[in-house]
């Protein structure tokens, strides 16, 4: 049997009205006894939402 999990922190992305996120940086897809994990490319971002390391990936990676 295959299982979705969809991931996104809190307050962090906008929502339909049947509360569905729209946007999911994480996908998570169990099948059996593996669970592979997907993740959409974006920017780092602070606690408060704010884009961390602004100046480039370098900057980025090490906050990361």
């Amino acid at each position: 049997m295959i299982k979705r999990f969809n991931v996104a922190p809190a307050n962090t992305y906008r929502t339909a009205r049947n509360n569905k996120v729209l946007y999911t940086p994480v996908v998570a897809v169990q099948t059996g006894g593996h669970v592979h994990i997907y993740v959409s490319g974006r920017p780092s971002r602070l606690p408060d939402g704010s884009l961390a390391g602004q100046g480039g990936m370098r900057a980025q990676l090490r906050l990361t």
